[in-house]
């Protein structure tokens, strides 16, 4: 059996993966959601409109807890598991609860029906972008070189890949891969 502890506490460390899991969520809601509607890509969405994802975290200190450590591995699911339903009861609160709202800004291009998709924290937009072209949607989460580490001293890049959402999927259909590249510079040695 699996442990799987609610919740996190800190997102400065977190993998890219995990940061993104909030954006990438939303535009797979649009692509299930919308693919009723999906007839040569006529998205209902609307140009301003405005999505409001809540987000919860817990804390889990069982982890730094020594009498937690000991616990045989069936202890330990058990605590995992009581725990985990504490927090789905509500009875475990929140170590921080905010909401992040996505605005929705649409356009139509050579490419297709474009949807940039916002979002502000600590006072700085970020987009993603979803063109809809024929019955397929082509996901960027970000545009271009993404430089890693500070705008004024970056360790590095990456370049996010394209993802493709057909909007008629079937049982059993396998959703075409997609990579990202990344590159961290050379340091320099110090003496």
């Amino acid at each position: 059996m699996s442990r799987i502890l609610l919740g996190l506490t800190d997102r400065t460390n977190e993998p890219t993966m995990m940061r993104n899991l909030p954006m990438i969520t939303l535009m797979l809601g649009m692509a299930v959601g919308t693919s009723t509607n999906a007839q040569n890509c006529a998205l209902n969405l609307h140009d301003g409109a405005k999505s409001t994802l809540s987000i919860q975290t817990f804390s889990t200190p069982m982890f730094v807890d020594p009498k937690f450590m000991k616990m045989n591995d069936d202890k330990k699911d058990e605590a995992v598991a009581a725990f985990n339903a504490g927090v789905a009861a509500g009875t475990v609160p929140a170590a921080s609860a905010s909401d992040m709202v996505f605005t929705l800004k649409k356009s139509v291009t050579d490419a297709g029906d474009e949807y940039a998709i916002g979002y502000n924290v600590a006072g700085v937009d970020y987009f993603s972008y979803v063109v809809c072209r024929n019955d397929t949607l082509f996901i960027a989460r970000n545009r271009g070189v993404v430089l890693v580490g500070p705008p004024d001293n970056p360790i590095g890049f990456t370049i996010q890949g394209v993802q493709r959402i057909p909007l008629h999927m079937k049982v059993g259909d396998v959703l075409p891969s997609y990579e990202d590249v990344s590159m961290l510079f050379p340091l320099p040695r110090r003496m």
